[in-house]
């Protein structure tokens, strides 16, 4: 299984997208929250960001906010909000080759 780093710029976010909604759990207490819908994409081609000999950061998704049937049927354009970033290391790929403490100091960002 693949463990995907996401990275997006909350700049980025339509202040419109962001959404509340209520409603009542199993235990009767009312819940608020407040959301913003996003998809995660594979690019058709993925792309090294950063490698040495024993592993490599590829960029393999885009994230962009969710759009509503009637925005994609106008072709309204989509916002990008940031990227999936996945580590490979010596052949393997996802979570056998995920560490989370040496992914925050040798990634280069």
């Amino acid at each position: 299984m693949e463990k995907i780093q996401i990275t997006i710029d909350p700049t980025k976010v339509t202040k419109e997208k962001i959404t509340t909604r209520e409603y009542e759990d199993k235990l009767g207490t009312m819940v608020k929250k407040t959301e913003l819908k996003m998809v995660v994409v594979p690019l058709k081609e993925s792309k090294v960001i950063w490698e040495n000999d024993e592993r490599k950061l590829i960029k393999k998704y885009f994230v962009a906010e969710e759009q509503t049937k009637e925005e994609r049927e106008s072709g309204a354009e989509t916002n990008f909000l940031g990227e999936g970033l996945v580590w490979e290391d010596k052949g393997k790929s996802g979570i056998d080759a995920f560490d989370d403490d040496e992914v925050s100091s040798s990634a280069p960002f």
